[in-house]
């Protein structure tokens, strides 16, 4: 059961059971905390907090991320469709020169003289590149997407688990009463029988 509170040598002290505890106001992504100083529990909460905050900026990241890696498949789409395009007008010059008996025959030839067309095995090199490239980058497009989705419903998770501490009062604001060390009074800014409620701390920087 959470008791009445204390300052002690410039530190925040709170009665918990039959022990006083001393505490440390911290920032989480639901305001300031006042937290117990070493206890398992801080240390989940730290946890939580950190990797709720790489989250957010992993959420923050990916979408530029995404967006770069489908500008630079585009690219290499575009290129591709002209590497295509160039083997195609080169393949259909060279076989007006082609002769025959049949269909077969020259395409047969066909063939074997664009093995020797320097040009048209020049495209024919960086098409095969750029398709790679292409489906490197797919991959990479499909990747960060799926990252993207993953790491929002993890996000999501993290935030409920934050937002269950703080029903819990694990990060609520509480009003504490605050004795004078000497006297064992209730004081408030040196007055007898006061309490200091969770806006006073706010409004002096608790």
């Amino acid at each position: 059961m959470i008791g009445p509170g204390r300052i002690v040598d410039g530190a925040i002290e709170v009665r918990i059971g039959d022990e006083w505890r001393r505490m440390e106001p911290v920032k989480t992504p639901l305001g300031i905390v006042l937290k117990l100083i070493d206890r398992k529990e801080n240390q989940m909460i730290d946890q939580l907090v950190t990797t709720y905050n790489e989250l957010m900026a992993s959420l923050g990241n990916l979408p530029d991320a995404i967006a770069a890696a489908q500008n630079d498949l585009t690219e290499v789409k575009l290129q591709l469709a002209k590497s295509e395009q160039a083997l195609k007008d080169i393949s259909a010059e060279v076989a007006l020169s082609i002769e025959g008996k049949n269909a077969e025959e020259r395409a047969a030839k066909l063939t074997q003289a664009l093995k020797s067309h320097k040009t048209y095995q020049q495209f024919a090199k960086a098409a095969d590149t750029e398709r790679g490239d292409v489906a490197k980058l797919t991959n990479e497009v499909d990747s960060l997407t799926r990252q993207f989705t993953a790491v929002g419903y993890q996000a999501k998770l993290h935030s409920a688990m934050v937002a269950y501490f703080a029903a819990a009062g694990a990060v609520a604001p509480q009003d504490v009463q605050f004795y004078n060390k000497e006297s064992k009074q209730h004081t408030t800014n040196g007055k007898a029988n006061g309490n200091v409620t969770a806006a006073d701390a706010a409004a002096i920087g608790l």
